[in-house]
């Protein structure tokens, strides 16, 4: 289930496209549900027989949920900050086109 987490598998089959954060946000209630039930299966085991290997899986379940959701936080803080500056740009180009107009005489040139 973690694997079906990653923000590009989301948005799959839902009807309307979503933005960033609510991608990041689905994903990471998907990554939540995973690790509640890790941590269920590894209370699970604590009452049975103690296996090793299982304790290691189940640890590292657990390390891989944390990791996809620093993940989803940097990526969230990437694309927001790209987001942002490329609209500082576009504001930038299109004032600076404004004033090439204006400088020529209007917006018809002859």
């Amino acid at each position: 289930r973690l694997e079906s987490s990653g923000i590009e598998k989301v948005n799959v089959g839902q009807q309307e496209a979503l933005g960033v954060k609510d991608l990041i946000k689905l994903s990471n209630e998907q990554i939540d549900t995973v690790t509640t039930e890790v941590r269920r299966a590894a209370s699970k085991k604590r009452d049975g027989e103690p296996s090793d290997v299982m304790s290691l899986v189940l640890e590292l379940m657990l390390d891989n949920s944390a990791c996809r959701k620093r993940l989803n936080d940097y990526t969230e803080g990437l694309l927001v900050q790209t987001a942002h500056k490329m609209e500082s740009f576009k504001a930038a180009y299109e004032a600076s086109k404004q004033g090439k107009k204006e400088a020529k005489g209007g917006f018809f040139t002859p």
